[in-house]
């Protein structure tokens, strides 16, 4: 799998509100079912036991619960075989790594409070989810049994051909475990009434002031804030004019605040969330009012600062065939109200400042941080990239070989998040030496150029040429950057040999693999575009775009 195409994919992570409390929170369910999904590695090499060999040693504590090495490596593993068995690139290592300790975290907070809550499975609950586990994994099937065939069937299939029997494969205690999660998360599903079905698809029709707490002080901004509120709600005022007048919302400021209807049918079409998009503060202040009142108070958000919402009237908008399909919608809004419930229970569980997380392991601890610094508050982006950086040195002091490699990777991203260039190219370049990865030439090839060091730009960007001889996708890129560094016989080259891997595809009657459509003029002249990646971070080592490349429209308040 490829740098960008990794990187895409994740990138769809935390595009949405709700997916970005997900990069916490994906969920325990996740972690151990991740766990089942390397049943083909476990059958073949006892992936589990595997794993357990890496260490016992712990690598985080949760409320003074261990998080063993086995564990996260056994975590890690699942989730590299959930993607093909092949792992992220190295460049991505710091967002998974922290991703996997997140889940893991998260598990752990979920089963103290199912303990809490007297949640428990029975021994029959557990065979049960064994046979149902082998059922959905097709495993009767490929051990040449029916798909129906028993526990005990699948036992003698399996040690015929000296496998593991599934109480190893899938021991008690995981599975015990995944049960209690799922009994967790089945326990926010609540009832729903015909009437709060019809009144989930109302539309309402909304103004809002905006008041930015980023452009003053968090103190300034509610008091101005507070101000305005009162100008709204003295006799005679109009909330529009007011708007136009006060609104630090440039989208909608024009318009008085309008904010035109919103509902689950309106959606937002860049993150698909319903109410355009509308953050959960916003929508639960707006839908609490009646048709011409005013937020008695200042909504206060985490991400824009503080709104003064006006809602204008309300009306249905119920799906035309609700009345025929009633029982369909029902459920629908009641599953997704018990997914709404319960990320806000993990939500909850992430924020308690009572939870005492300690994360041992220097190496885990630079991902975090680094993550953080990717994913998190802006405002606090400096201080984790500084975070970062002091953790993979620690880390460093006593790394194996093989692990120093990654680490430096991690460590070249977040001292070039700090525009440490000459640090962060000492980091790469050591990651490089041990790994010769790919796409970890290329990136310290790109750095070199930042640093006007054409030279050895060059040479990095010859020996990523020779490392992906037949990857069509790096081919293409140093087609671009040779022509970008006035190289034309470079290009060329590369061209020819891009031309070469479409030959051998062609012959072989097989498509590139993951290869971007390429427009060559002849004699290599005019211009040709390969998008950046989607999901690219700050701090993440990426080719920028060309100058001039337009940049995506700004989020509208509320998303």
């Amino acid at each position: 799998m490829s740098l960008n195409s990794f990187r895409s994919g994740l990138g769809r992570i935390g595009s949405t509100p709700a997916g970005k409390a997900t990069l916490f929170t994906i969920g325990a369910v996740l972690v151990f079912s991740l766990v089942w999904s390397g049943l083909g590695n476990n059958l073949s090499s006892g992936g589990g036991a595997a794993a357990a060999q890496r260490g016992t040693d712990t690598v985080a504590t949760v409320n003074g619960e261990p998080i063993t090495r086995a564990e996260y490596a056994q975590a890690l593993q699942s989730i590299t075989q959930r993607m093909g068995g092949q792992g992220p690139g190295l460049a991505q290592n710091a967002f998974v790594h922290s991703l996997v300790l997140d889940q893991l975290v998260s598990a752990k907070l979920q089963l103290a409070r199912a303990q809490q809550r007297n949640i428990t499975v029975s021994d029959k609950d557990i065979a049960q989810a064994r046979q149902q586990v082998a059922q959905q994994d097709g495993l009767a099937q490929k051990l040449g049994l029916p798909p129906t065939a028993s526990v005990a069937d699948i036992n003698d299939a399996l040690a015929k051909q000296g496998a593991q029997p599934l109480e190893q494969i899938f021991p008690d205690d995981s599975l015990r475990q995944d049960l209690i999660l799922n009994k967790l998360r089945d326990s926010f599903a609540k009832p729903v009434t015909e009437q709060e079905a019809r009144d989930f698809y109302k539309e309402y029709h909304t103004r809002h002031i905006l008041i930015d707490n980023k452009k003053v002080s968090d103190v300034q901004a509610q008091n101005k804030a507070q101000q305005i509120l009162a100008k709204v709600k003295a006799p005679g005022a109009d909330f529009a004019t007011l708007a136009r007048q006060y609104s630090d919302d440039p989208g909608t400021k024009a318009s008085g605040g309008d904010d035109g209807w919103i509902g689950q049918d309106t959606p937002d079409p860049r993150s698909g969330q319903p109410f355009k998009g509308y953050i959960p503060e916003f929508v639960k202040a707006a839908t609490a009012l009646r048709p011409g009142e005013v937020t008695p108070t200042p909504v206060k958000t985490p991400q824009f600062g503080y709104f003064l919402i006006k809602l204008e009237a309300v009306r249905e908008n119920l799906p035309k065939d609700f009345d025929k399909n009633k029982a369909k919608y029902i459920a629908q809004i009641k599953d997704q109200q018990q997914q709404t419930a319960y990320q806000d229970f993990l939500n909850g569980l992430k924020n308690d400042s009572a939870n005492k997380i300690i994360v041992q392991d220097p190496a885990l601890r630079g991902d975090q941080a680094l993550a953080q610094a990717q994913q998190g508050d802006p405002t606090q982006r400096p201080a984790k990239l500084q975070a970062a950086v002091a953790a993979y040195q620690a880390a460093l002091k006593n790394a194996p070989a093989a692990q120093a490699g990654e680490i430096n990777a991690s460590l070249a991203q977040a001292y070039q998040g700090l525009n440490q260039i000459p640090q962060a190219v000492a980091a790469l370049k050591a990651a490089v030496d041990a790994t010769h990865d790919q796409d970890l030439e290329m990136a310290l090839g790109n750095l070199y150029v930042r640093n006007k060091d054409a030279k050895d730009a060059i040479a990095q960007f010859e020996a990523a040429s020779q490392q992906a001889w037949n990857d069509p996708n790096v081919h293409q890129q140093l087609i671009i950057t040779y022509a970008t560094l006035k190289r034309p016989d470079l290009a060329a080259k590369e061209r020819t040999l891009y031309q070469q891997i479409q030959k051998r595809q062609q012959q072989a009657n097989a498509p590139l693999p993951g290869a971007m459509p390429l427009t060559m003029p002849p004699g290599g002249q005019g211009a040709t575009v390969i998008p950046p990646p989607s999901g690219g971070h700050a701090g993440t080592i990426t080719v920028k775009p060309a100058a001039g490349h337009p940049a995506p429209p700004a989020p509208k308040p509320g998303q």
